[in-house]
């Protein structure tokens, strides 16, 4: 099943091949029971990622669960990570607001 499924999904879909052309940091959430991607999947995307990355493991979250306190908690601390992580184009803290471009 998955071979015809996956020889219909357009190249630019392609989450491994955009994963190894991206060198943005990224932070992951891996959800260990996801029955939507499973997690051999997400694998193969943080291994083919070429940029910096952080992964945040949920065990035992499926696809829709919310947040543990916990994870939710190191999500934050991966943002802070994320805006001043070389190539992120600078602190959270120093963004300005976007300009109406109308």
């Amino acid at each position: 099943m998955a071979g015809p499924v996956a020889a219909r999904v357009p190249p630019e879909l392609d989450s491994i091949a955009n994963a190894g052309r991206l060198r943005v940091p990224a932070v992951f959430l891996l959800a260990g029971s996801d029955e939507v991607i499973p997690p051999k999947y997400h694998r193969m995307v943080v291994d083919a990622y070429a940029g910096p990355r952080h992964l945040i493991p949920l065990p035992g979250a499926h696809h829709n669960d919310p947040l543990t306190r916990e994870a939710a908690a190191a999500l934050e601390r991966e943002k802070e990570w994320l805006w001043n992580a070389p190539g992120a184009g600078g602190s959270a803290h120093n963004l300005e607001p976007l300009q109406n471009a109308n």
